[in-house]
C-alpha cells in the first residue's frame, strides 16, 4: 500500500517527538523497501502549529537536539538515541513557510488577545474571569501549573 502513495503529510508537527518521527521513517523505509533513503524515498509535508502550544507526549520535541557527544550517546537508552536521529531527520527539512496571521480568532480580537497572552503565559484575572464565564457547568476554575483547557470547537471556548 504504502508503495503507491505519493507523499506523506504530518500535521502539528509540534506535537511530534524526535523518537515518533525516527520511528515513522524506519517504519516507511520498511513498507516501501527503500532503507537508503529518509522515509522510504517518500516526500514528507510537515505542517508545523505554534511551537509554543502543546508539547509532544511523554516525549521530547524535534527542534530539541539532546546529543552531547559519542560517549554520552552511548550511555543513554534507545528512545533517547531514536530522539536523537529523529531530531537529525528533522534538521533535513530546509523549505519553510511562515504563517503570521492568526485566523481562528480574526473575527474575535478579545479571543485573539487572551490567545496572544496565554501563549507568551502573560494572562490575566480578567482572562481568567472571561474563561470561567464559558463553563458549561459554571464551576470556576483556576490557574494551576501545566493546566490546560481544551475545547474540540471555537463555538464551545
Amino acid at each position: 500500500m504504502w508503495k503507491q502513495k505519493s507523499a506523506l503529510v504530518i500535521d502539528r508537527v509540534s506535537m511530534l517527538g524526535g523518537a515518533t518521527l525516527f520511528n515513522a521513517n524506519c517504519r516507511l523505509q520498511a513498507l516501501r523497501d527503500c532503507p537508503d533513503k529518509p522515509f522510504g524515498g517518500i516526500p514528507v509535508v510537515l505542517l508545523m502549529g505554534d511551537f509554543y502550544q502543546f508539547a509532544p507526549v511523554l516525549e521530547t520535541s524535534v527542534l530539541v537536539d539532546r546529543m552531547v557527544d559519542l560517549p554520552y550517546m552511548a550511555s543513554l537508552g534507545q528512545a533517547a538515541i531514536a530522539h536523537h536521529h529523529g531530531h537529525s531527520l528533522w534538521l533535513m527539512f530546509k523549505t519553510v513557510i511562515l504563517l503570521e496571521e492568526q485566523v481562528r480568532a480574526r473575527d474575535d480580537p478579545q479571543l485573539g488577545a487572551l490567545l496572544d497572552r496565554v501563549r507568551a503565559g502573560t494572562q490575566t484575572m480578567e482572562d481568567l474571569d472571561l474563561l470561567n464565564t464559558k463553563l458549561v457547568d459554571r464551576s470556576p476554575i483556576t490557574f494551576k501549573d501545566d493546566l490546560r483547557a481544551i475545547t474540540p470547537l471555537n463555538r464551545n471556548r
